[in-house]
């Protein structure tokens, strides 16, 4: 019982299901900051020669995102992750109680989304999490955010 604080994901949230750890403060509560958030990156040149690779792997990234973000799999959704990450389901149903899959799980690179992910970036920045900040929408490959991938 010597941590102050901490910055972590739902193994925090398994802590204070035992009673080992308190959580008076979450992402939730600081409109997001520090959330997870995942892209895909390809090199520009790997995504050039190869556009049909590139292609597939979106359709299926498209399907997956589509599933997910359908909040009608929530109970799916934390089933299988649970599985995977053997934590008890009670874990992720406390976590995701008060959330829509479709909120957490955004499917474009819409500017709201981008928008959160330079906040991410900036503030790693500014804690010294990454060497130097960089701009998000400079990795953005326009062809992909045109189309709405």
């Amino acid at each position: 019982k010597q941590i102050d604080a901490s910055w972590g994901s739902t193994g925090l949230s398994a802590l204070r299901s035992k009673g080992l750890a308190e959580l008076p403060l979450s992402t939730k509560d600081l409109g997001g900051a520090g959330s997870v958030q995942s892209v895909l990156v390809g090199a520009g040149k790997f995504v050039d020669e190869h556009p049909e690779a590139v292609e597939k792997l979106l359709k299926a990234q498209q399907q997956a995102v589509q599933w997910l973000t359908q909040d009608s799999n929530k109970d799916a959704y934390i089933q299988l992750v649970s599985g995977l990450a053997s934590y008890p389901p009670v874990i992720l149903q406390d976590d995701l109680k008060d959330q829509r899959l479709s909120e957490i799980f955004p499917s474009t690179l819409d500017p709201v989304f981008l928008g959160k992910l330079q906040d991410s970036v900036d503030l790693a920045a500014k804690e010294r999490l990454i060497r130097k900040p960089f701009k998000v929408d400079a990795w953005v490959a326009p062809q992909l955010a045109a189309a709405g991938l």
